[in-house]
């Protein structure tokens, strides 16, 4: 009976003593690592282009810190690529933002500078 109460004892011991260190250590919830071969581009919050969504949301996964989101559908467009000038000629158009821009190339230098709105033209003509 003594060497059942020191065993008894010792584990408490044990546990007592080592309980933190376990306790401290969380396991890192399991990421995926695999996705479909479906080529379905999307620019990620940090400028890169994945392959498709579930291609970042592994990233984004093994990697919190990145607080990485899918910032646009299709690939990663450098700012500089947006055209910078249109013609002159008032042709309006009303943008799905509810604005009227002078023509349509106006509108689409605005929806490439800002992916994430998805500008389209609603209609021709100045908005109602």
């Amino acid at each position: 009976m003594g060497s059942l109460a020191f065993t008894s004892a010792l584990l408490l011991l044990l546990l007592v003593a080592c309980g933190p260190l376990v306790s401290a250590k969380r396991p890192r919830p399991r990421c995926s690592d695999v996705c479909t071969a479906d080529y379905r581009p999307v620019c990620g919050t940090d400028g890169h282009t994945y392959t498709n969504s579930c291609a970042l949301q592994i990233k984004a996964c093994n990697n919190p810190q990145l607080k990485l989101k899918v910032a646009y559908e299709g690939s990663c467009r450098p700012a500089n690529q947006c055209p910078g000038a249109c013609p002159y000629n008032y042709d309006p158009v009303c943008g799905t933002d509810g604005k009227t821009y002078g023509n349509a190339c106006g509108l689409g230098v605005e929806a490439c500078k800002f992916p994430h709105l998805n500008l389209k033209v609603d209609y021709k003509g100045e908005c109602r």
